[in-house]
This record gives structure tokens, C-alpha cells and sequence, in this order.
């Protein structure tokens, strides 16, 4: 009996100390995960299909391939720097560049960079001073602009690039369904808060 209680208490604490990981994993991404979705709403209603496929020179057969593949991950880069989106925040906006007609490898440019957004670089400057910054800033920009290259390319070659949907940046309206996917979220949202509350209790 006292095993049994002791196997129940100790399961009890491991989920209190993971509830704490948990509030805490929330709060920290939280914030990027709201602005991720603020900034790519903003950008979808706001921006017009056109600017999006001008910017990406998607459909483009005056240039060479390379340049506008070149083109597309230096605008990703871009982007993200001045976007001040971390995290899993910018998975959001870069679903909003990938309709938009920007490359394949624009896309992993863009979420890549999340490691040279204007927040990060500050945090450089202020741990290893400007020369150290702008050194990493390099390295992490060329390092980015080649893997985005190279995985615009092998991917092509394997036939692995997924195609974009022809609607654009249009949304489409979809009826309500009731299925699995309905009873799932309806289980797990009220369990995720109670859970989040639990572990805000807990670090008290």
C-alpha cells in the first residue's frame, strides 16, 4: 500500500515539475507565436498577390534560374531580419511567403534566419560587442544563403518540392466539420490550460 502511494505521489510530482516546464516553454514563445500571427495576418490582408510574385520574380524567364533562386533566399534572409519574429513565430509569416510565390529555398532562408533577426543581434552586440556581431552576422548569412541554395536544388532533383497552390494569397472558405480532429481539440484545449495553470501554480 505505502509502494502504491509512493508510485502515485511520485507520478504526481513529476507531473506538477512538468507542468512548471511547461508554463514556462508557453510564456517564452508565446509572444513570438501571437506576433507571428499578427504580422502574417496583417501581411495577407494588406499585401496584394502582385507585390508578393513582383518581389519573388515568381514565373520569371527573362533572369536565370539561379539569380532568381539567389534572389528569393537573399529576400528571405531579409525579410526575417527586419521582421522581429523568433521562434516557431515565423513558421506563420513564412507559410504567408510561401503563397506569396517565394522559393523553396527562400523559405528555409527565411526560417534559418531566425538566428539573425534584429532581437538576436542585439543580444550578440551585448554579450560579444559589434565586431563579434557583424562577424557572426556574416558567417550565419553566407551559411543560411548556401543551405537555402543547396536544398532549393537537391530537392528539385529528387522531385521533393512541394507545389503552391494556384490561389494565391485568396482565402477560401471552408464549412465546419465535425470530425476526430474536432473531439481532439475539444479534449486537449481545456486540458492544455488547466495544465498551464497548474504549472503557473506550481513556480509560485
Amino acid at each position: 500500500m505505502d509502494n502504491n502511494d509512493d508510485k502515485k505521489l511520485s507520478l504526481s510530482a513529476k507531473l506538477k515539475t512538468a507542468s512548471g516546464h511547461y508554463y514556462m516553454d508557453v510564456t517564452m514563445v508565446g509572444k513570438d507565436i501571437l506576433i507571428g500571427l499578427v504580422v502574417a495576418a496583417i501581411l495577407m490582408v494588406l499585401v496584394p498577390d502582385t507585390f508578393w510574385r513582383g518581389l519573388f520574380l515568381t514565373g520569371n524567364s527573362a533572369l536565370p534560374h539561379f539569380a532568381v533562386l539567389s534572389w528569393n533566399a537573399i529576400v528571405g534572409i531579409l525579410i526575417a531580419i527586419f521582421a522581429f519574429v523568433c521562434s516557431v513565430g515565423n513558421i506563420v509569416l513564412a507559410a504567408v511567403l510561401w503563397k506569396g510565390g517565394i522559393s523553396f529555398g527562400g523559405v528555409i532562408a527565411f526560417i534559418l534566419s531566425d538566428l539573425v533577426t534584429i532581437p538576436m543581434l542585439m543580444v550578440f552586440r551585448k554579450y560579444y560587442g559589434n565586431k563579434t556581431m557583424w562577424y557572426l552576422l556574416g558567417i550565419l548569412v553566407v551559411s543560411i544563403f548556401s543551405t537555402s541554395l543547396f536544398l532549393d536544388y537537391s530537392f528539385a532533383a529528387l522531385h521533393w518540392i512541394p507545389k503552391p497552390s494556384a490561389s494565391g494569397m485568396q482565402m477560401t472558405a471552408e464549412h465546419f466539420e465535425c470530425n476526430y480532429q474536432t473531439w481532439l481539440n475539444l479534449f486537449f484545449i481545456p486540458v492544455s490550460v488547466i495544465y498551464f495553470y497548474w504549472g503557473r501554480k506550481s513556480m509560485k
